[in-house]
């Protein structure tokens, strides 16, 4: 039983035309030559459906196809393109997941999770809501490592990250107090180690 499926079909959406259209793109994608001009925008296709069907299922199951096809979109848009920082970030994302729902994780899922994150955020217009969303995905990545790492240059990281994001917000907004409180914490966590009284 799943309560996200239960609660699509009671407001009348039929969870099977999502795999239907995921059975269906797959078969598109696999019919197309490596080289022809479709084979990218119908494997951006079949990533956002692997993604759709990951959030309604919240299962481990589409993540290694999900992430296979996005390595291959990634790898096929240029990084000037107007999707590609969004698509790079889904990848992201993706492996951050791998990582968390793993039972023995690899490291190099979060490397590639912040490698992605770095250069998405260099491919975003310096301001906007878009921006800071990359932001903040890569302050997470960066605080995710340092968890595992206990290296200070991750620490470091998030914290100048989590400092663009924290000035971002107006004195009064409810999302910028509580990301306060989280850099406030981060920088505790730097003085903890290095003894530095101005954190």
């Amino acid at each position: 039983f799943n309560p996200r499926v239960k609660i699509l079909e009671e407001q009348g959406h039929d969870p099977t035309d999502l795999h239907q259209a995921i059975e269906l793109m797959e078969q598109s994608v696999a019919a197309t030559p490596a080289q022809h001009e479709q084979r990218t925008c119908r494997s951006m296709s079949l990533f956002i459906l692997y993604q759709n069907r990951h959030q309604l299922t919240a299962s481990a199951v589409d993540l290694e196809p999900a992430i296979e096809v996005g390595e291959h979109v990634v790898d096929a848009i240029p990084e000037a393109h107007r999707f590609w920082a969004a698509c790079a970030g889904d990848l992201a994302s993706l492996y951050v997941m791998r990582y968390n729902y793993s039972d023995n994780p690899n490291p190099s899922d979060l490397d590639h999770a912040i490698n992605l994150r770095e250069r998405a955020l260099m491919a975003t217009p310096e301001s906007g809501a878009i921006r800071t969303e990359h932001e903040i995905d890569l302050g997470d990545a960066y605080a995710l490592r340092y968890n595992r790492s206990g290296l200070l240059a991750d620490l470091d990281r998030a914290i100048s990250i989590g400092q663009l994001v924290a000035d971002g917000w107006s004195p009064g907004d409810p999302e910028g107090a509580r990301w306060r409180g989280q850099l406030g914490a981060a920088y505790r966590e730097l003085y903890r180690h290095a003894g530095v009284l101005a954190d």
